[in-house]
């Protein structure tokens, strides 16, 4: 890693361990070992570390759901879109479980540092999300006496409650998301909990069944 990587790792770590408060220049300059004057260089402060962080993630997360909810013509099709989204999300947040420590305590903060990096990325895939269960409601697909914004709360609540909790799970239930197979069989099942509770009425529907 160059400097640059090093600082950041360093600081993400930090951050997610101790928290922004809890974290100083020092802690961050002896993990990175690299000089204070490194870090006003490439990032002026601890603040401006924090604000990176989040922009590269918000900001990757924003353009990967964007793509993907797109919207759905079929209920078929807004189904294999929510999986490739909840997908998306869990392996960011699995491929990088301190970053994924880090949001997740800075954002419940509310961390001022971050307020406006949030509003522009995390804020959006959120609207993003509303925005696609309610075209689903008006072609029909969805039922129209559901909130939109409470089934996306809903939905996101359960992808970071399963994240949070995926150590005591691999423990005690002896599964893990970081098992592909696993991780697929959850989404598949989450998605027919939640979609089961907001679609739109038909007949027989009853007699579906899980394949």
């Amino acid at each position: 890693m160059n400097t640059q990587e090093r600082i950041l790792h360093a600081a993400k770590t930090s951050f997610a361990r101790k928290g922004f408060k809890g974290t100083s220049v020092r802690d961050i300059c002896l993990k990175a070992e690299v000089a204070s004057s490194a870090i006003h260089y490439h990032f002026k402060n601890k603040e401006g570390l924090l604000q990176h962080l989040f922009e590269s993630f918000g900001e990757k997360q924003l353009e990967s759901a964007w793509k993907i909810l797109e919207n759905p013509k079929t209920f078929d099709e807004l189904k294999i879109r929510l999986e490739m989204f909840l997908d998306s999300v869990l392996s960011s947040f699995l491929n990088d479980p301190d970053l994924f420590r880090l949001i997740q305590k800075e954002t419940e903060d509310l961390n001022p540092n971050i307020e406006e990096t949030f509003k522009n990325t995390l804020l959006k895939i959120v609207e993003r999300l509303v925005a696609f269960l309610e075209n689903a409601k008006k072609k029909g697909l969805l039922n129209k006496k559901i909130n939109s914004e409470i089934a996306v709360k809903f939905l996101l609540n359960h992808i970071c409650g399963q994240v949070r909790s995926d150590d005591l799970n691999k423990r005690f239930f002896n599964h893990s998301l970081s098992d592909p197979e696993y991780r697929k069989f959850w989404i598949e099942h989450s998605l027919y909990i939640f979609l089961n509770g907001i679609k739109n009425e038909v007949k027989n529907e009853s007699r579906r069944t899980l394949n």
